[in-house]
């Protein structure tokens, strides 16, 4: 009973059930670690809390599993997918692959194999989904991938076709998918009026459906239509408002853009949000990064505020606040101190050692720093944004010591890495740029 108990709470769409979920799950899990559905369900869990430590231990859990059941498919997969969200391309096609050895027919690692290779090697992409359409010709997901991926290669008449042949035999559950994958087809392939059309059509047969609202927010934003996009999104949200969390996703894609108009679509649409659900702290977190980003540094503040408010466990806007007072506002002193209430919750969450440290850099602290950033490069992932900002928050406080080798070698680290991750600011640069220079004149 308290499994199915754990499954049920843990797939609920309410904190609290959750909550429950969690802890039945870990007392069956001490009865029977051996679990392999529920240590899945666990690392799932653990990657949606969306924290360093939470995320390590998914990532440890999963690594357990296909050591010791390397035919458990899903947690290849699992992994594989978060090294491809790491933009680690080349891990997740090792994953993957070693995946299939093991259980060479599974679709699933098949198809995440074809999301690894799309963006750059659409013709291996085409090719492994064609296998697995000849496969079973029945398999929508695949054979609507292969049709996306036709449109994304301008191939426009063998996207149709597919779309001609599976409409004929598609069960109705279906032909919801295939009509907006034909709407967008015809969009991209020059006919917006005729996918207008279907889109219309769709809202009048399945109006609680919100694929259609995404599928039509993705065309109107790659047109750069983001007076339409806002429109659809409120308009949408005003008579669906459980879906905060879809109008949260939109939003914070388009606030990930550097074209003001897309950034200025994202703030109307999160204020749309609150509106709608006061309490949303997601959205409330992203509109005070946006808030940040934008320069408005005391509205940030304000609405981190409102976020730990609603959500004392909330680290990462704990996080961003303390980085906005130190680096933005020169409140050292108050941002170690909410630093260092953070790390009371989870001493190893490597931002917020970063920003504590960085606060002590500020206030003249420099080995105090020094040991802090040390311990971040330790807990950080290889080839994460987090390490690469370590390594030049680093190498400074060398420099303020005047242990210049030790200052050269971790700018030179930071700037090599980041040509391929781009992390560091171009204030970042041009400062290691400065103190390099300065180092090399002695």
């Amino acid at each position: 009973m308290q499994r199915q108990a754990a499954i049920i709470f843990l797939t609920g769409d309410q904190t609290p059930f959750r909550d429950r979920g969690t802890r039945l799950l870990q007392n069956v899990l001490d009865k029977s670690p051996d679990d392999i559905e529920l240590l899945l369900i666990k690392s799932w869990n653990l990657l949606k809390k969306n924290t360093p430590r939470a995320f390590n231990s998914a990532v440890e859990i999963l690594t357990k599993i296909i050591d010791s059941h390397p035919k458990t498919s899903q947690a290849w997969n699992m992994l594989a997918r978060i090294r491809l969200n790491q933009s680690r391309s080349d891990e997740a096609i090792k994953l993957v692959n070693m995946g299939l050895t093991h259980s060479p027919k599974n679709r699933s690692l098949m198809l995440t194999k074809t999301r690894i290779y799309a963006p750059e090697s659409k013709d291996i992409a085409i090719n492994i989904l064609e296998t697995l359409r000849k496969t079973d010709p029945n398999d929508i997901e695949s054979a609507l991938y292969l049709v996306y991926t036709f449109v994304d290669s301008r191939q426009y008449d063998k996207a149709l076709n597919i779309l001609n042949e599976i409409s004929n035999n598609a069960a109705d559950a279906d032909m919801s998918k295939i009509k907006i994958a034909f709407a967008v087809t015809l969009h991209e392939s020059g006919f917006p009026q005729q996918a207008q059309q279907i889109f219309r059509l769709l809202y009048d047969q399945k109006s609680d459906d919100p694929a259609i609202m995404i599928a039509q927010v993705r065309i109107l934003k790659k047109d750069s239509n983001y007076y339409q996009i806002v429109h659809v999104t409120a308009d949408w949200l005003q008579n669906h408002p459980q879906d905060t969390p879809i109008a949260n996703e939109i939003a914070k894609e388009l606030a990930r853009s550097n074209d003001q108009a897309s950034r200025e679509a994202a703030e109307k649409i999160f204020n749309v949000i609150v509106n709608t659900e006061y309490d949303s702290v997601d959205a409330i977190s992203s509109l005070a990064m946006l808030h940040h980003a934008s320069g408005r540094f005391g509205k940030a503040v304000r609405l981190y505020e409102r976020v730990l408010m609603l959500d004392p466990d909330r680290l990462d806007a704990l996080n961003n606040m303390a980085w906005v007072l130190c680096e933005n506002l020169n409140q050292y002193e108050q941002a170690l101190e909410l630093a260092a209430k953070g790390l009371q919750t989870d001493p190893e969450y490597a931002d917020l050692i970063d920003t504590a440290a960085v606060a002590k850099y500020r206030l003249n602290r420099h080995y105090d720093a020094i040991e802090d950033f040390n311990r971040c490069i330790r807990l950080y992932q290889p080839d994460t944004a987090g390490i690469v900002n370590a390594y030049f928050h680093l190498a400074r406080a060398y420099y303020k010591l005047q242990r210049n080798n030790d200052a050269r070698l971790y700018l030179n680290r930071a700037l090599q890495d980041n040509e391929k991750i781009n992390a560091l600011t171009p204030q970042d640069i041009n400062e290691a740029k400065a103190i390099l220079n300065k180092i090399s004149k002695g």
